[in-house]
């Protein structure tokens, strides 16, 4: 590369364009907030409290509050990465990619949901494994990370699908016996059962929830139309190509690196199989997504930086405001 575009990648790369794009992300957002277009997931996916879009009415103080929580998973993503060295860079660029890509998914930025939600005690929950790698504290970090997830389930039945892959990353923690086992199942169940005593959820909690688990038949069902579809099909893609491609250079690292992104790349793979396969409930796993896919990006831009790897970080950054134009002004 050359000398201007190696210094044009340290920019890429730099906490300055991280804010550039996390102002542009927040603007985006109110924008697409007054042209009126964009409409509230209005369902409900809980089975013992309501799910978070009907907490309260949609307004104003939802909007800046769920931009916040925005802002806020890209801070933990930041947090996470320079706690454990998940990608072996200081780098935030994959921080404001991520702001970039739930930018162009309107329908879960402008209005507070439990989309919002999931990456945080996701990330917080990984976290918490993470922590457990070759631990004698290791079931404590396991009943806490569990209770996370049960507590998330309470309102939102989208997080006892990543139960399994949070059972196997125990295993890829080097944690994995009765003991972490007996802490998981305790952690999930903890929540259900304090709500319970307290009187909280009915005893016909179990009827409530409502699965829908199958392919759908018209994209007309699919929450955010067309432009949510293309843009859930190309984080989708994207993310597979990266997890390719990143894959042998990753398998090089150390045993703990290889674990930690052992269980993002499991629940990468999930949370876009939960996507599909459950579209009613799509948009609850948009931001995870997002979320996984901009790790793979961040791996990508650190192996591949000499080789111009800001070509693709500048096209995804025209995708992704592609899509939001779309979203916001054509659909």
């Amino acid at each position: 590369m050359t000398l201007k575009e190696l210094k044009f990648t340290r920019f890429l790369r730099s906490k300055g364009m991280a804010f550039i794009l996390a102002v542009l992300s927040v603007v985006m957002t109110r924008q697409a907030a007054v042209s009126g277009h964009i409409l509230p997931d209005v369902s409900n996916h809980g089975f013992v409290f309501p799910s978070p879009q009907k907490w309260w009415p949609q307004g104003t103080a939802t909007m800046w509050a769920t931009i916040l929580l925005v802002l806020v998973i890209a801070g933990l993503m930041i947090y996470v990465n320079r706690r454990f060295n998940v990608l072996r860079t200081l780098s935030v660029y994959f921080g404001g990619l991520f702001l970039a890509m739930a930018a162009a998914t309107p329908g879960v930025t402008v209005f507070f949901s439990g989309a919002v939600l999931l990456p945080i005690i996701l990330l917080a929950a990984m976290s918490l494994l993470y922590k457990a790698f070759n631990s004698r504290q290791a079931p404590r970090y396991v009943l806490l990370a569990f209770f996370l997830l049960g507590s998330g389930a309470l309102f939102q039945y989208g997080f006892l699908f990543y139960v399994p892959v949070f059972l196997a990353g125990i295993g890829q923690m080097r944690a994995f016996n009765i003991k972490t086992l007996l802490a998981a199942l305790m952690g999930l169940f903890a929540p259900l059962w304090i709500a319970w005593g307290g009187g909280l959820a009915p005893f016909d909690f179990w009827n409530r929830m409502r699965v829908e688990v199958s392919l759908p038949t018209t994209l007309s069902v699919i929450p955010g139309g067309i432009p949510y579809i293309a843009s859930l099909v190309f984080t989708i893609l994207l993310g597979a190509v990266l997890g390719m491609v990143n894959f042998f250079r990753i398998y090089a690292y150390n045993a703990r690196a290889r674990a930690y992104n052992a269980l993002l790349s499991g629940v990468s793979i999930f949370t876009a199989a939960f996507a599909v396969l459950n579209y009613a409930n799509s948009q609850f796993y948009i931001l995870m997504l997002d979320c996984c896919v901009a790790f793979q990006m961040g791996h990508f831009f650190r192996i591949y930086l000499q080789r111009r790897a800001y070509i693709l970080a500048l096209a995804l950054m025209a995708v992704y405001g592609g899509i939001y134009v779309w979203s916001v002004f054509f659909s």
